[in-house]
C-alpha cells in the first residue's frame, strides 16, 4: 500500500560529511528553540553557515568529477549587432563558444526534458517547446 506522497529523490553528491552537518544545524536549532539565548541563536547559525558551506563544497567537487573543465568554461565573443553604433557598449550580443560535446549534451537533455513535460501534459499549449 502506497502513502501518496512523492518519495524525495537522493542527491547524488551528497555525502557522510552533509549528513553530519545538517545533523548538527538541526540539533543547533532544537536548542535555540527550547532555549532561545544570544549564544544559542549564535551557534545555530554557525551550524546553518557550516552546513551550507559543506553542501556548496560537495557539489561543487561532484560537478568537477561529472563534468569536465572544458565543458565548464566558454569564450564569449562580442559581435556588433547590425544597424547600431558600434561605439555603443550596449549595442554588441554577446555569444559564448562553448564545446562540441557539451552542445551536444545541453541537446540531448533538452529533448528528454521536452519528451517528459509533453508526455505528463505539463506544457500549455501556448508554450514553444
Amino acid at each position: 500500500m502506497t502513502q501518496g506522497r512523492l518519495l524525495k529523490s537522493p542527491k547524488p553528491w551528497w555525502n557522510h560529511d552533509c549528513s553530519q552537518a545538517e545533523k548538527q544545524k538541526k540539533r543547533a536549532w532544537g536548542i535555540f528553540r527550547r532555549y532561545p539565548t544570544e549564544a544559542n541563536l549564535i551557534e545555530f547559525k554557525r551550524a546553518r553557515s557550516q552546513a551550507r558551506r559543506i553542501r556548496r563544497e560537495s557539489q561543487r567537487i561532484w560537478n568537477d568529477k561529472v563534468f569536465p573543465t572544458s565543458w565548464q568554461r566558454a569564450i564569449v565573443i562580442h559581435i556588433p549587432k547590425p544597424g547600431k553604433d558600434p561605439q555603443d557598449a550596449g549595442n554588441y550580443r554577446p555569444i559564448a563558444l562553448t564545446s562540441c560535446l557539451c552542445k551536444l549534451m545541453e541537446r540531448m537533455v533538452n529533448a528528454r526534458l521536452v519528451y517528459c513535460l509533453e508526455e505528463k501534459g505539463a506544457l500549455s499549449p501556448f508554450q514553444t517547446p
